[in-house]
């Protein structure tokens, strides 16, 4: 296994709309705080001439490069590069789920841990999970190369996962999630127990059942 090359998966990428510290050491009038990356994916630094590229490169990388062009006007430079707002990534979570919420990811995540973040399946989830990719600029991984980006008919694919499978881990079923991802929980078919039973009402069809346990779940017929 190569684990450098895990490691360097896991590192997240600038993106469109994030807001950069730029630090020059010992040098503060070419230090920058609260850069924003337009929408081009580029930056401007003091005394450099031209733009900088930040979209899809690491903190690290960013601040070599800032490096090398800081060496025409100072000995020895050392920049470092923080990302202070991420505004890049963004994933959804909404339907069934305790606390329906929108995120931007700072690091890969997989879809059972953004599950956790919500509180998990409410208790009228249904049995399937609904993954709709839409695409963002300059919205890859490390791991992606510009020849596996998100085309506009990739825009619209939808993947469908079992809940129980996603819960238990299975790695089929616990995918990676992508910027401009939605997760989506519907709520559990209903059926309807009513008439001489103890407690008509209606139950979150989660698996199948009969007719028999589904009257044992409402308490049972009334002795008349």
């Amino acid at each position: 296994i190569d684990l450098s090359a895990k490691q360097t998966d896991e590192r997240y990428l600038i993106g469109t709309g994030d807001v950069l510290d730029i630090r020059v050491f010992n040098k503060p009038q070419f230090s920058r705080d609260g850069v924003r990356v337009d929408g081009s994916g580029m930056i401007r630094m003091p005394l450099i001439e031209g733009e900088i590229r930040a979209t899809c490169r690491t903190e690290q990388d960013l601040a070599r490069e800032i490096t090398e062009r800081y060496k025409e006007y100072l000995r020895n430079p050392q920049v470092d590069v923080f990302v202070k707002e991420y505004q890049s990534q963004p994933v959804a979570v909404l339907g069934a789920v305790r606390t329906p919420s929108r995120f931007q990811l700072q690091r890969r995540v997989r879809l059972l841990e953004l599950l956790s973040f919500v509180g998990g399946p409410s208790d009228k989830a249904g049995r399937s999970i609904q993954v709709v990719h839409t695409t963002l600029p300059d919205s890859n991984w490390s791991s992606a190369s510009p020849a596996q980006q998100s085309t506009p008919e990739e825009a619209a694919s939808v993947d469908y996962y079992s809940l129980g499978a996603t819960l238990k881990g299975e790695e089929q079923s616990n995918p990676y999630l992508r910027a401009g991802d939605i997760v989506s929980l519907a709520e559990a078919d209903q059926v309807f127990i009513v008439g001489n039973v103890l407690k008509p009402s209606a139950l979150s069809l989660k698996e199948q059942i009969t007719v028999s346990r589904a009257i044992a779940m409402v308490g049972g017929t009334m002795p008349d």
